[in-house]
């Protein structure tokens, strides 16, 4: 039994939508359209309703009654509320798309939304430099049948974090085994090379 095949690449693992991601995404979505409600009543109701008490008040009591609002202020209010309000549906659906689905890694083959199966025998490197200090880990592979390599990014922050953590513990696994597997048959070959070189001296 090699190396590899001591090790369990068997198990499933799936990581969806981490419940900490959507959740915070729904509340900043929830305060966005709140904000942009909040600024068209101002904009639209309460600022032209304090204008025109204001100008209902003689003379005597405007001087100690405190300003309204300019028309500037109004027209602030309304374009932030006009802002606002349609950002927080958009908002709404990138967080979700960004989520969408889940990863799945089955034996020795990976699928991530918005990629096709990954093999681990077509993974070309792992990068880990933003793992520790994000969780982020981006895999680069190989595309089936072409030269060509594609990136994908596995996130334990936007996915649940124990089961993509897993996954990337078991990639990195089967790269360094699959690594020293690759070295020590070099080894050998040289080894062998240098024997028959001696030998026909």
């Amino acid at each position: 039994m090699t190396e590899l095949a001591a090790v369990n690449f068997d198990s499933e693992v799936t990581a969806r939508a981490g419940s900490y991601y959507r959740k915070a995404r729904y509340l900043i979505c929830l305060v966005v359209l709140a904000a942009g409600l909040w600024f068209g009543y101002d904009g639209w109701i309460g600022y032209p309703n304090e204008a025109a008490a204001f100008e209902k008040l003689p003379p005597d009591k405007q001087s100690l009654a405190m300003k309204p609002k300019t028309a500037l202020d109004i027209r602030i209010q309304r374009v932030l509320a006009l802002s606002l309000c349609p950002l927080s549906p958009l908002l709404l659906v990138f967080f979700i798309y960004r989520s969408r689905g889940a990863y799945r890694l089955v034996g020795q083959t990976l699928s991530v939304p918005g990629h096709p199966p990954v093999t681990f025998d077509r993974i070309v490197e792992i990068d880990m430099s933003e793992w520790a200090r994000k969780g982020i880990a981006y895999v680069e592979y190989r595309l089936t049948d072409t030269r060509k390599t594609g990136r994908l990014t596995l996130d334990d922050f936007v996915y649940e974090q124990e089961a993509t953590d897993q996954i990337v513990a078991r990639i990195e696994k089967f790269i360094t085994l699959a690594s020293t597997r690759a070295a020590t048959r070099g080894g050998e070959d040289d080894g062998a090379v240098e024997s028959e070189a001696g030998a026909e001296e």
